[in-house]
């Protein structure tokens, strides 16, 4: 054994468990902690000093040249422009880009955005909110603000003023003819729209120096008409010059010029008089203030150009700001979603899985959240500040472009209403459809024993397809606020324009051109971003409503008090318990006491009293002496598991005093293993002792099952299949070693074989527990002369209480369970007329002491559990399988292919037409600048052409968006159904083989996450792809038709981007490799946990699962983090870049001799220069969501493609197969797990039609003969013939239709009594109510309230589940074989009504009974022992001669194995 005593073998100090770097095949150990990250604990201690912001404060530091080395992200060691500008990504970025960062270890999250720090900070939130406003009226999403608010407000002002410094607004150059509110207006608009007063200037620059140079020239050529009118011929100083040069160009000779001048700034004569180098014949002063204006135009370039870096720079801040916001509000929601769950009662039933997944929002959601919802109240406010520089700039006719504007804002609100509204819908029917798929996947043996599996999958169809209806809605009305976005703007500039046009019959350019600007780009920009904000806000506000269903959630009732009497241990004084909460005391408990009339052999009318599961315990007295074993038995149905759970406050608690002292140790009657090795689910997170530990060890019988595990006790058990039997006895050995005071046993040794029970009973519970309180729930009656006291339990009740010897001298309830249990035995292993024993206690063993055990070590050597290790027989894990993606053989990297989509989009025709559609639809969205300039120039000079011109481009623009949108609708989501229907499909027909070596959490991740990015993420990205493409492109064509010369530094920053795209690719993959692969054992451990937390509450471990919990979640975060971080790394840099491009182009713009002198153009060159520089921006962002949407897309074609499926035959059979039902095993060598054992020898045997027959053998052994009958598995060699036909060429379909199996511990499917015994609803009540009473379950069904429309699953003892499964073999008509496992727990009375229904109602049926004891009523008994089959028809069989030995080990075949015993 590779452990060593001194080593402590603590899973949960969190020093080995979490890994931070990955590569192809794992990710690699973190870096140990240092001293200064010791110091600096990150436990959050609540306070409301200032000294809580002191390390955002410190995080204001430009730069910090002195770093501090450490495993954590750098957030808080670095400087400010280093954590604006994400520059402390490089590093990784580089190793990604060089080798997938395969050398480079991952850091952890940082210490102040971890679990540990925000989950308490978020918990002692909600409880101050809740004592304040009660639980009823407590708000997640107030107390989410009130986390989120100091670090969104902060946030949400930088980017305030970012966006206040890009917005650019023009202003009056006079301010004497300003009346007093349209001064306050300028004043507002100048201090908040800062770079388009800078742009304004620039295009007044140039025009004075155009009316200025043309006048000039008029003056020179013709000077005796004006030189007085321009005032050259003066003799006058050049302030007075400019002066009056400024003045004429404010007042009547600026229209008249324009008019003049046409649709250039100089005419044909001016260009002609200054191409001959007469520009040197002007005045002095006129050349001077021509070369200040060629300042000025250059200097304000350069101001612009700063403008857009400082704007670009305090958006990243933002931007960063609310990144880390958000990765604290959700590793806070899930803390305190996993804190919550660990503690509550098991009354909340609900999987861990859909919790995780529905109930707790997404890191997305929550980033989109605190990212876009303060924009709900930024856009509002710069769409005011638009309107108000509108009205400013035009007059009062642009307040006819405010109100299209105001109206068509108010229909972007209601569409997106209607988005939130479908989305919200769909959500319902998307966690209907999990729950489905759950239940699927997690009875998938039932399903396809049952041939339910075609009904899961058409029911789940059923659901896909109401769900894409709503997100198809959705989707519409979401792509339609999509075209409004781009609508919107051009529809409120076409109404101004008219307007201006009808009333002033000219256009002033200079107010004009800035105008474009504002409403075509930042009007556009804000729009988008106030939808983005409301959908937003309804994703985010919803998802934080849902948490509210888990953080209301009753936790377990903890009972300080100790009981006055200090020589007990526990008591419960009159108390009343219910599973409901709001069950009244007075509410008396459901009672049924029916009676069935049968006749046995000798044809006495025999009367079974069968009980119902209670779900109320009323009037408990309880009491147990410390050290004292007390023993609790009943019916089932009784009550017994719920009076331990009651004493561990799952139950809740109506009245009665409960009072306990000592710790408790709790073994359930599932027994519960946590994901690790043995030892570590028998140390329990307690410090190791030598022992103790061996003590344990020998004591539970586990000596045997280390021996064959590969690694001894550190084997992972996730990589071993157990039996329930071995679970049990680890759980035992749990209990022994943990060493509490109270022990509370729930029927521990249910599956445990009988002989195996008496030697465990004397050694752990006699001897090990000897000087303990045990409370012990059992069904072996053969243990309990053994207890000090005995409860028996009928109906939620103590009906008695006393010593063995006291009871069985009453003649009462607990001699009746003796004699029943005797006689049931003698029925079951004896025939008629055999010699039987008449004593009641012939089962009972015999009284020893507690304590006192002879011959029995207790320190055992290591050198008896140590043995040879065959490593071939651990299976582990397929690498990539929570990773499904197909990696190119020569260079290692994953091959995405994007022709799959097209694949599912229905072929390459339509397709195409969809990007011809998204290509007329941006082309009219580009152009329309280029519109409006010619418009302004007055180049259409036609009113009437006009108008006609606009309708013209707003109604392709509507046309084409809603043919674009309703086209484009219909085939993604068609895409995302074939998906969905191909993966229902394959699993349908999947290999049992698959669920047994995938864990189900994979699966579901693959069908809940993978599928998400089909349905909203990769439609999303793929229309904003088509969209900004085109614009960018048409936008660039623009920019080529104004001067070949811009296309430079356009080809510069695509060339740029391109690179920085491919650059972060590698760093991409790999992070978004490790966020998914870390999401699955975050996963596996809250659903393995929450599971389990009655047994975690027993021991109070809740702290330290949380703790691990917490290292998983923060693993996960820190991935997440860093993918968000690459995408604002290149958004940066993107920004910045398109900044200095926009600087060059206007530059360029201002020194063209073609482009300097038109100020026209060079606002159609910056419009254009803008909206490309959107595009790109928003092309690059789209494009890494894409890429990992077309990941997952690859993802689950290539599962698809890698799924074995089951055989299907191929033989044609008539309708009536099989004629006869009998049974052939020729030579038949059965598979134990995935291949059969050398050894064995090949099974002959024959079952005639109608035989009954039972089959003695190994639980292995047992599992392998359904398996090969239901073709679960491939017979290695031999036949197996159904009715003369070999079952390998019979149709799977009809073969499992002959076969009806009733496993030893049935399930039934979720839902009512009628939707387990007949899911297509085709059957009539009355055939259903017959079917009942021939099982005799009528009765019962019959006194509920609902009927058949109860709910099935906590109202049947297991028997009675028994009896529905023969309910369904008679409903389906074509069963003609019965294969029943035999129980190993007490049925009660139903064991007896099983045995009736078997040869009375299925008499002609062929029937297998497998079991380890021959069965009584079977005519027939084979023994099948390692391949031998042994035939017999004594009449008497004792216990040890028919007894297979079951002393059952631990197979080191893996998780593998192809059928389970609990289906």
């Amino acid at each position: 054994m590779s452990s060593s005593p001194e080593h402590s073998y603590n899973r949960f100090d969190g020093t080995d468990s979490i890994a931070t770097s990955v590569d192809n095949t794992s990710i690699n150990r973190p870096f140990p902690r240092n001293a200064y990250e010791t110091k600096r604990s990150s436990t959050y201690v609540p306070h409301n000093r200032l000294s809580r912001y002191a390390t955002a404060l410190t995080n204001l530091i430009p730069v910090r040249f002195n770093s501090v080395p450490g495993s954590g992200l750098p957030l808080d060691k670095i400087g400010l422009f280093s954590s604006v500008s994400f520059s402390w990504l490089n590093e990784y970025l580089s190793a990604g880009c060089k080798n997938g960062m395969t050398e480079k270890p991952l850091p952890t999250i940082a210490p102040q955005d971890s679990c540990t720090t925000n989950g308490p900070r978020l918990e002692g939130l909600w409880h101050a909110h809740v004592v304040e406003r009660g639980q009823a009226g407590a708000s997640v999403p107030r107390i989410a603000w009130k986390f989120v608010r100091t670090r969104v407000l902060v946030a949400s002002f930088v980017y305030l003023l970012g966006m206040l410094m890009s917005l650019m607004s023009p202003v009056r150059h006079s301010f004497i003819k300003l009346t007093k509110w349209r001064y306050m207006a300028f004043l507002l608009c100048f201090l908040t729209h800062f770079q388009i007063f800078i742009l304004r200037k620039i295009i007044l620059s140039i025009e004075e120096r155009n009316i200025m140079s043309n006048n000039t020239m008029v003056n020179m050529t013709k000077p005796s008409e004006n030189t007085t009118a321009i005032g050259i011929g003066n003799n006058r100083t050049a302030v007075n010059l400019v002066t009056e040069k400024m003045s004429l160009i404010t007042t009547t000779t600026l229209a008249p010029l324009v008019s003049k001048l046409g649709n250039t700034s100089l005419n044909d004569e001016a260009k002609s008089w200054f191409g001959k180098d007469n520009v040197k014949k002007l005045p002095e002063t006129i050349t001077h203030i021509i070369m200040v204006d060629e300042v000025i135009v250059f200097s304000h370039v350069g101001i612009l150009i700063f403008a857009e870096v400082v704007s670009y720079f305090l958006i990243a801040w933002s931007a960063s700001m609310n990144l880390r916001t958000a990765s604290r509000l959700r590793s806070a929601c899930l803390a305190l979603m996993y804190k919550k769950l660990i503690r509550s009662s098991v009354r909340f039933q609900a999987s861990a899985h859909q919790t995780i997944t529905y109930f707790v929002p997404d890191g997305e959601t929550l980033y989109e959240l605190i990212t876009n919802g303060p924009m709900i109240i930024t856009g509002p406010f710069l769409l005011i500040l638009t309107s108000m520089l509108l009205w400013f700039l035009i007059g009062h006719w642009g307040l006819i472009g405010i109100a299209a504007l105001i109206v068509l804002y108010l229909c972007l609100i209601l569409t997106a209403y209607l988005t939130k509204v479908f989305a919200t819908k769909a959500i319902e029917y998307s966690l209907k459809r999990l729950c489905l798929m759950e239940e699927f996947l997690g009875k998938i043996y039932l399903a396809k024993i049952t041939l339910w599996d075609e009904y899961f999958k058409s029911k789940i169809e059923d659901t896909r397809c109401d769900e894409l209806a709503d997100i198809r809605r959705g989707g519409l009305s979401e792509g339609w606020s999509l075209c409004m976005v781009h609508i919107i703007p051009i529809i409120t500039v076409c109404t101004m324009t008219m307007a201006i046009l009808l009333t002033h019959k000219h256009i002033v350019s200079t107010h004009y051109i800035p105008v474009l600007v504002l409403l075509l780009i930042n009007l556009k920009h804000c729009i988008r971003n106030s939808w983005l904000s409301m959908s937003s806000i309804s994703r985010g506000v919803t998802s934080l409503h849902k948490l509210k269903t888990i953080l209301t959630l009753k936790d377990t009732e903890r009972y300080p008090d100790k009981p006055i009497d200090r020589s007990l241990a526990v008591t419960i004084n009159h108390g009343n318990f219910t599973w409901v909460k709001d069950k009244s005391l007075t509410e008396k408990a459901i009672k049924r006491s029916s009676q069935f009339y049968v006749e046995n052999h000798e044809g006495i009318p025999v009367r079974f009293q069968v009980l119902t599961p209670t779900d109320t315990l009323t009037d408990i007295n309880f009491y147990a002496p410390k050290g004292k074993l007390i023993g609790i038995c009943g019916q089932p149905g009784s009550g017994k598991t719920s009076l331990l759970l009651s004493l561990m406050g799952h139950l809740h608690h109506i009245s009665g005093h409960v009072a306990m002292d000592g710790s408790c140790a709790y073994v359930p009657e599932l027994p519960w293993l946590l994901e690790g090795t043995l030892k570590e689910n028998i140390l329990f997170g307690e410090i190791f002792n030598s022992n103790r530990y061996y003590r344990a060890i020998h004591s539970c019988l586990l000596h045997n099952d280390m021996n064959c595990l590969p690694e001894s006790d550190d084997t992972d058990l996730a990589f071993v299949k157990m039996r329930p039997a071995q679970k049990q006895r680890i759980a035992l050995a749990r209990a022994v070693y943990v060493h509490r005071e109270i022990n509370l046993l729930d029927n521990p040794l249910a599956d445990v074989d009988i002989n195996e029970s008496k030697d465990i009973f004397e050694k752990c519970i006699m001897h090990a527990m000897g000087s303990k309180t045990v409370i012990m729930v059992t069904d072996k009656i053969q243990f309990l002369n053994r207890c000090d006291i005995i409860y028996v339990m009928r109906e939620g009740r103590i009906v008695e209480q006393g010593t063995h010897e006291e009871l069985l001298q009453w003649n009462s309830e607990y001699t009746q369970l003796i004699n029943f249990c005797m006689k049931k035995y003698q029925r079951k292993y004896y025939r008629e007329g055999e010699q039987i024993s008449t004593s009641s206690t012939q089962l009972l063993m015999a009284a020893v002491p507690r304590g006192v055990l002879t011959s029995i070590s207790t320190n055992a050597s290591l050198d008896s559990v140590l043995d040879d290790i065959d490593d071939s027989d651990l299976l582990q894990h397929e690498h990539d399988t929570d990773f499904p993606i197909k990696y190119c053989k020569e260079n290692g990297k994953p091959l995405i292919q994007y022709g799959i989509y097209v694949k599912y989009a229905n072929g390459y025709c339509l397709n195409i037409f969809i990007c011809l559609l998204a290509i007329f639809y941006t082309f009219l969205i580009a152009v329309a600048p280029l519109c409006f300039t010619y418009v302004a120039q007055k180049t259409i000079k036609d009113n009437i052409h006009i108008i006609i011109t606009f309708a013209v481009m707003l109604g392709s623009c509507l046309v084409f968006g809603l043919i674009l949108m309703g086209i484009y609708n219909k085939t993604v989501f068609n895409v995302a159904k074939k998906v969905h229907d191909r993966w229902m499909d394959t699993i349908c027909k999947a290999h049992i083989s698959l669920f047994t070596t995938t864990p189900m959490t994979i699966l579901l991740n693959i069908y809940t996450l993978y599928l998400q990015q089909v349905d909203s993420a990769l439609p999303r990205s793929i229309i904003t792809i088509l969209i900004h493409i085109g614009i960018s492109a048409f936008s660039a064509s623009i920019l080529g038709l104004i001067s070949p010369w811009l296309l430079i530094p356009i080809a510069i920053f695509v060339l740029i981007t391109i690179f920085y795209s491919i650059y972060v690719r590698g760093a991409i993959l790999t992070l978004y490799k490790a966020k998914v692969s870390s999401t699955v054992p975050m996963f596996n451990h809250s659903v393995n946990t929450i599971n389990g937390r009655s047994v975690i509450q027993a021991y109070h471990k809740e702290r330290d699962f949380t703790k691990k919990f917490y290292r998983y979640c923060d693993n996960n975060s820190a991935f997440d983090f860093m993918l968000y971080s690459v995408k604002l790394w290149i958004e940066y840099r993107i920004k910045m870049i398109s900044g200095l491009t926009l600087g060059v182009i206007i530059f360029m713009c201002a020194s063209l001799t073609t482009i300097r002198d038109r100020f026209e153009l060079m606002g159609l060159a910056f419009i254009c220069t803008l909206q490309f520089a959107m595009s790109v921006i928003y092309l690059t962002g789209t494009t890494t969501r894409a890429y990992f949407s077309f990941m997952a897309l690859n993802g689950i074609d290539n599962y698809i493609e890698n799924i074995i499926k089951e055989q299907p035959g191929t033989a044609r059979l008539p309708n009536n197969w099989p004629v006869e039902s009998n049974i052939k095993f020729d030579n038949v060598l059965l598979p134990n797990g995935l291949e059969a054992d050398a050894n064995q020898e090949p099974i002959n045997f024959t079952i005639a039609s109608g035989e009954k027959v039972g089959i003695i053998t190994t639980l292995d052994c047992g599992e392998s003969l359904v398996s090969a009958l239901y073709k679960f598995t491939d017979v290695p060699t031999g036949k197996i013939y159904i009715g003369n036909t070999n079952i390998a060429d019979v149709p799977l379909e009809k073969l499992r239709q002959c076969i009806s199996y009733i496993p030893s511990n049935p399930h039934l499917f979720d839902g009512s009594i009628r939707h387990n015994l007949d899911p297509t609803g085709k059957v009539t009540d009355k055939i259903l109510m017959t079917v009942l009473q021939r099982v005799f379950l009528w009765e019962k069904v019959s006194k509920l309230s609902d009927k058949l429309e109860t709910d099935a699953r906590h109202i049947f003892t297991t028997g009675e589940k028994k009896l529905m499964f023969l309910a369904r073999a008679i409903l389906k008509k074509t069963s003609k074989i019965i294969i029943m496992e035999e129980s190993t727990t007490n049925l009660g009375p139903d064991e007896e009504i099983v045995e009736i229904v078997l040869r009375d109602v299925f008499g002609g049926y062929t029937i297998i009974v497998l079991s380890n004891q021959r069965v009584r009523y079977c005519e027939r008994t084979l023994i099948l022992n390692n391949g031998k089959v042994n035939e017999t028809f004594n009449r008497k069989s004792s216990l040890s001669q028919h007894s297979i030995a079951t002393s059952e080990v631990f197979m080191s075949v893996p998780v593998r194995n192809v059928f389970e015993t609990s289906f």
